[in-house]
């Protein structure tokens, strides 16, 4: 007896020794570290522990593994996966799975009472015979938040983009998914199966959903479901059926506030929901009037970012924290007829009401005064806007200093300055240099580009700048940290290993978080 207990206890430590992930121990406080595709497929084998992905992962030598199956997926009907999982936003990309006679397949196949969060799929490639979804194949009594895939999926019943069937007491919530899902039966863009006490709230899907069964019980978020649905949207297009719809194709469940495209999704009808054309789709107002949470959601005003339709705040390329004011330029020059001229550009402004301008006879703010009798109107646009306010209630030979406060749609305000002039006899003179006492994303050049461009900003201290690099899903595709100087700096960003199209760069330093849209043309 002992010697069993001996062995048995040899193959515990074995198992321990031999895994390969980046550090931890698999408790809630200190997960296991998954870096490589070799961790990813090891995670099976610690079905009730905790991981933290690290990185971003190339998937796409799955394709040729176990002689073209691909990836095993994670969680079995024998032994499911109870663990937690937390891919906090790095990407898997190219998985593979080709099992069209296996059951329960994705990169997860079977969950019960399990979490799973923060997983990007990229360019997925998974087909399975029934609850099949890329991320998800069969889920009971799990919780499934923030992640989003990206790819095709192939199934007969219960198969979704995202997820294949789920059962018992499930959350799935600030999800999406776009590509397309292929199935007989019982198939979603986001969802194919979804029962009684399962939420789904917060998730979109741009996903085509596709059979070749008819009829067959099919909808561009969800194909049959009881569950509660609430502030979700599909635009994919739904092949018709005798069971399809717009959104919902059966529903016994209850839905809230959750809106298909007429136009994209080729259905005027769903089991539940409202159908919209594709501008109010498109429309903030839309989601605000419906109560939608402005925490979860944004839309892009110049419609590029998700082709205009919500997204959800963790795709932000511009992390939800743009400031209202982006300051370019803020100068005090003497006109000819001797008075202060103040001229300011913005290269971007949002929930601005407008300006007041204040003035000092030094440069202390305590003792300067307002001159505006009245606000100066904000643009709120995202493009350049340029502004002047003259003063003409000055003296011959004296010094002034001022600032520039600008009041926000909250009550909140901001200052910049001072810049000084002083008033004299002669030609208009400039004491202030542009952008002298500014923090600033100057600009990007060229614009479009191939492969390279040049990053202008400055700054009015040394100290460290970062710059992180968003393709147009809000996906991360590149970062650098670097110590600037005070005044101009540049940098150049290579994106050769990049398709073309739209790019986001935002920088973050001190007191400063401003993005620039770019575009790269191969």
């Amino acid at each position: 007896m002992n010697k069993i207990v001996f062995c048995l206890s040899m193959l515990f430590i074995a198992k321990i020794c031999l895994s390969a992930f980046a550090g931890g121990n698999g408790m809630e406080g200190t997960p296991y570290q998954v870096s490589t595709l070799n961790d990813l497929q090891d995670v099976a084998n610690y079905p009730n522990s905790f991981f933290v992905q690290i990185n971003n992962i190339d998937a796409t030598p799955t394709s040729g593994w176990n002689g073209g199956d691909g990836f095993v997926a994670i969680g079995t009907g024998t032994e499911p996966f109870s663990g937690n999982y937390n891919g906090d936003g790095y990407a898997i990309n190219g998985l593979t799975i080709d099992r069209s006679s296996e059951l329960t397949q994705g990169l997860f196949g079977y969950v019960t009472n399990g979490a799973i969060s923060n997983i990007v799929l990229t360019s997925a490639d998974v087909t399975g015979a029934s609850y099949t979804g890329s991320l998800l194949g069969y889920g009971s009594n799990v919780t499934v938040t923030g992640c989003s895939c990206d790819g095709s999926v192939h199934g007969n019943v219960y198969t979704g983009t995202l997820i294949g069937y789920l059962g018992g007491v499930c959350e799935i919530s600030m999800c999406c998914c776009s590509g397309n899902v292929t199935a007989n039966e019982m198939s979603g863009g986001l969802i194919g199966f979804s029962q009684a006490d399962v939420v789904v709230a917060d998730c979109f899907s741009t996903a085509d959903v596709i059979t070749a069964q008819a009829p067959a019980i099919i909808g561009g978020l969800i194909g049959y479901s009881s569950s509660y649905i609430q502030n979700c949207y599909s635009t994919g297009n739904v092949t018709t059926t005798t069971n399809s719809g717009g959104l919902l194709g059966m529903s016994t469940g209850s839905v809230e506030a959750c809106f298909w495209d007429l136009g994209t999704s080729g259905h005027a009808t769903s089991a539940d929901g409202i159908g919209l054309p594709t501008d109010e789709m498109k429309e903030n107002a839309t989601y605000l009037d419906a109560g939608w949470n402005s925490n979860n959601w944004r839309i892009d005003p110049e419609q590029i970012i998700n082709d205009g339709y919500p997204f959800l705040s963790w795709q932000d390329p511009y992390g939800g924290e743009t400031l209202p004011v982006t300051m370019s330029s803020f100068t005090a020059t003497t006109t000819s007829m001797n008075y202060a001229q103040i001229n300011w550009t913005t290269q971007s402004e949002s929930d601005l009401v407008g300006y007041h301008i204040l003035r000092g006879e030094s440069n202390d703010l305590d003792l300067a005064q307002t001159i505006t009798a009245s606000i100066i109107p904000g643009t709120n646009t995202t493009t350049e806007a340029r502004y002047e306010y003259v003063d003409r209630d000055v003296e011959m030979d004296a010094t002034y200093f001022y600032w520039l406060q600008s009041v926000e749609l909250d009550g909140g305000n901001e200052l910049f300055g001072p810049v000084s002039v002083t008033i004299a006899e002669g030609e208009e003179q400039d004491d202030t240099p542009d952008v002298s006492f500014v923090t600033a994303f100057s600009s990007v050049y060229p614009n479009p580009f191939n492969p390279m461009t040049t990053i202008s900003y400055s700054l009015t201290k040394d100290g460290m700048v970062s710059f992180t690099m968003f393709n147009l899903k809000g996906r991360k595709v590149g970062e650098t940290t670097v110590h600037g100087h005070e005044g101009s700096n540049t940098l150049t960003w290579n994106a050769e290993d990049l398709p073309s199209g739209l790019y986001f760069i935002r920088m973050n330093t001190d007191g400063l978080q401003e993005t620039r849209k770019v575009m790269l043309l191969k």
